[in-house]
């Protein structure tokens, strides 16, 4: 089998390096690793070039050769001698890529040398194998981060500005069947960690349904629920409570009066039709199998959105020496394959007891076993519910988010069939004073005439 490698482009790296002096060599280091060279004696000599950049010598040939010559025995390379006259500046940005595609290729046939070898250690677990196998070819795809330059911003934010514009008022991202939250959040956006976090039998399952059934049933989006805790009949039954309105407790008797029935088939029906799928692992799962599967389910479904029951009943690849730092591992795995599948992943999480305790509303702070979980969501939403009194009453605190608004939204719950409902009255938000966005608006009203093109309002920006 031949090994990925271009000599040729790796000439042409160090002939542009000679040819553009320090500045140009500075960029190039920082984009491409030693290790990129496959010819030895040109990774030898791209080091050298290093060298005399370190010591702000202006590299020319001549410089090269005498530093190749202080540490190398072997004989220099005829064709360094006019590699910056064959290979200019100009060239840099094609032969850079072509360098980095061959070394990327090398990478991608080592992971997968490495995952053969292990898989077939049956004293090693697979979780383990397959997780480093991942790590391998994750760090096969990454370069050094690309630099921005400003007109480069500029028409990215145009094309952003114009891509919601042709929304005329739509949502960009997946509505949650709760209009004021939709209105503070424009829905679930892809490339985002959702936390939603509640004491014990406040009803953070129950809302997750809610929001997998405007999903999947009312906009066909493909949606992965991930069940850590119960099974996927239990949640069915659930659903079928919440979609059919029919009383929780007499689908658990299995007492169901004859109008049931109907209501029943109408929603088996539904439910084997939409996109909706379940990822059945009562008990718990490893970070590793759960992110193999969410990539997996992407490829094979098109899924773009995950709900999560619950974050920390998933378990480590190894045993940390502090919780914290296990779920603080989870939570990172998590935002990683999120953003890199371009889903939106919509994790229920534990709080503590010490709202409990106080009789208060829950913080932020009171996410149990990690201040991982706040550090890396997008958005946080901590359900409330009172422990006495009107078992109705409950409300949706916004404790984060980083394109938005903070506030609180009142909701009713109607236990009997697992459902949540937004309440009658406007949610309280930290600056009440600023109207929602024109293009938020989805009651009908008439949004405020805007030119046909984002584009046509910037001219400046296109030349």
């Amino acid at each position: 089998m031949n090994v990925p490698s271009n000599r040729i482009a790796e000439l042409g790296v160090i002939g542009a390096c000679l040819d553009g002096g320090i500045e140009t060599c500075l960029e190039v280091f920082d984009g491409i690793p030693d290790s990129a060279f496959f010819d030895e004696n040109l990774k030898s000599a791209y080091r050298c070039l290093k060298i005399l950049v370190s010591r702000g010598i202006h590299p020319d040939v001549v410089g090269l050769y005498n530093e190749w010559k202080r540490g190398q025995e072997a004989v220099f390379p005829a064709d360094l001698s006019n590699a910056q006259d064959l290979h200019p500046k100009f060239l840099l940005g094609e032969r850079s890529e072509q360098i980095m595609d061959c070394y990327r290729r090398r990478r991608a046939l080592l992971a997968a040398d490495r995952l053969r070898t292990a898989a077939v250690d049956v004293g090693k677990p697979i979780d383990e194998s397959l997780r480093e196998y991942e790590d391998d070819i994750a760090e096969s795809r990454s370069g050094s981060p690309p630099i921005l330059e400003p007109k480069r911003a500029a028409q990215d934010l145009i094309e952003d500005l114009q891509r919601r514009h042709d929304l005329q008022g739509k949502r960009s991202g997946f509505a949650t069947g709760f209009p004021k939250w939709d209105d503070m959040t424009d829905g679930l956006q892809r490339g985002e960690l959702w936390i939603i976090g509640a004491r014990p039998n406040v009803g953070k399952t129950s809302i997750a349904l809610n929001v997998a059934e405007e999903i999947s049933f009312h906009q066909n989006v493909p949606c992965l629920f991930v069940t850590l805790e119960m099974s996927a009949v239990a949640l069915n039954r659930r659903m079928l409570a919440m979609s059919a309105r029919i009383d929780g407790s007499s689908i658990r008797r299995g007492s169901f009066a004859e109008q049931d029935f109907k209501r029943m088939t109408t929603f088996t029906a539904k439910l084997s039709a939409c996109p909706f799928y379940f990822l059945d692992s009562p008990g718990g799962i490893s970070i590793s199998r759960l992110c193999n599967s969410i990539r997996a389910s992407v490829r094979r479904w098109k899924i773009a959105v995950v709900i999560i029951d619950y974050l920390q009943k998933i378990r480590p690849d190894k045993k940390g020496e502090k919780r914290t730092y296990e779920i603080g591992d989870s939570t990172s795995l998590l935002v990683e394959v999120t953003k890199r599948e371009n889903i939106n992943c919509f994790a229920l999480a534990q709080l503590n007891r010490d709202p409990d305790k106080g009789g208060r509303s829950p913080v932020l702070s009171d996410l149990a076993d990690s201040k991982s979980i706040e550090a890396d969501a997008d958005f946080v939403g901590l359900l409330d519910r009172p422990i006495d009194g009107c078992e109705e009453k409950a409300q949706l605190i916004v404790a984060k988010q980083r394109d938005g608004e903070r506030g609180k939204i009142p909701m009713t719950f109607e236990g009997r069939y697992y459902r949540f409902t937004e309440a009658t009255r406007k949610p309280e938000t930290e600056n009440d004073n600023h109207p929602t966005p024109t293009s938020h608006r989805t009651n009908g009203s008439p949004a405020r005439r805007v030119p046909n093109s984002v584009a046509a309002a910037y001219p400046a920006s296109n030349e």
